[in-house]
């Protein structure tokens, strides 16, 4: 299993720890920037599951991209974002769509063959990733199921924070009439492209 953690730095914002948890070993903590996929590839190639946890809201989803060229056997791909509303230090200005960060794709053309399940679990401002998810369907050629957001928020102080909140409710497709609002964040995810792999919005 190959997973992720962030620690604090300067204003919030995370610095990306990866953690390599070999079977039947202690845990081993590395740091990673985004590298090419020629320098990455003899370290991660191996790699079936990769799991990054604890990702800031704000983040682009795009540094993530440039693991996917160099973990040509990944199978399963779970990220989960930690946007708890219920803190003090919630920032509110995170409504808008992310740009993709171009510095951090793949070379052009690149298609990841065996990339089957991509997860990313976002409670709040689901359709922030619809950018991110997108990138991934048309590069992962033979994925079959792509989910979005989370089905439980898991904390007592978000439903709190959703109840009072009705735009928080809309952000994550809870509100009434939401089905529409699903079938055009699927759209623009799986729209035009001839890929068989399912989209799911929890």
């Amino acid at each position: 299993m190959f997973s992720s953690k962030f620690s604090r730095s300067h204003k919030c914002m995370p610095t990306p720890c990866f953690e390599i948890v070999p079977h039947h070993r202690g845990l081993l903590q590395i740091w990673m920037r985004p590298e090419m996929p020629k320098y990455l590839r003899p370290v991660l190639g191996g790699l079936k599951e990769l799991r990054l946890v604890n990702v800031h809201p704000a983040r682009d989803l795009s540094w993530a991209l440039f693991l996917l060229g160099a973990t040509r056997h990944l199978e399963t791909l779970y990220i989960e974002i930690f946007n708890h509303v219920c803190g003090l230090s919630w920032n509110m200005e995170l409504d808008e769509d992310m740009v993709l960060d171009t510095a951090c794709l793949p070379p052009p053309g690149f298609r990841h063959r065996r990339l089957k399940e991509v997860v990313i679990r976002r409670a709040f401002h689901v359709a922030r990733d619809a950018p991110f998810a997108r990138t991934v369907v048309e590069m992962a050629v033979n994925l079959e199921k792509l989910t979005l957001g989370v089905e439980d928020l898991g904390c007592d102080g978000c439903a709190a924070a959703e109840a009072r909140r009705p735009v928080l409710a809309r952000s994550r497709f809870r509100s009434p009439g939401a089905g529409k609002d699903v079938d055009t964040l699927v759209e623009r995810v799986r729209g035009g492209l001839t890929r068989s792999a399912q989209v799911v919005v929890l």
